[in-house]
């Protein structure tokens, strides 16, 4: 494995200090035996996390982390 590659990469961290300025970000929600990985941001009038689709749900995630950002060219981006 390339190293620097995960040292370069954003790290997981605790929720206390995840930005509530709106915002999206990408979080982890536990769930049974597992958990999700979902795009959320803070939503002020429930003073909670939500995710990012219609009607997004409120949310409980334990971590977050910023989302990456996407590749430079086109054809950066491996064909389909």
């Amino acid at each position: 494995r390339d190293k620097t590659l995960y040292e370069s990469s954003p790290q997981w961290q605790p929720m206390n200090n995840a930005p509530k300025n709106g915002d999206r970000i990408l979080v982890f929600q536990p769930a049974k035996g597992k958990g999700e990985v979902l795009i959320a941001f803070y939503n002020e009038l429930c003073e909670s996390f939500v995710n990012d689709v219609p009607n997004g749900s409120m949310l409980t995630p334990k971590y977050w982390q910023p989302i990456p950002k996407p590749p430079k060219r086109n054809d950066d981006v491996a064909a389909n």
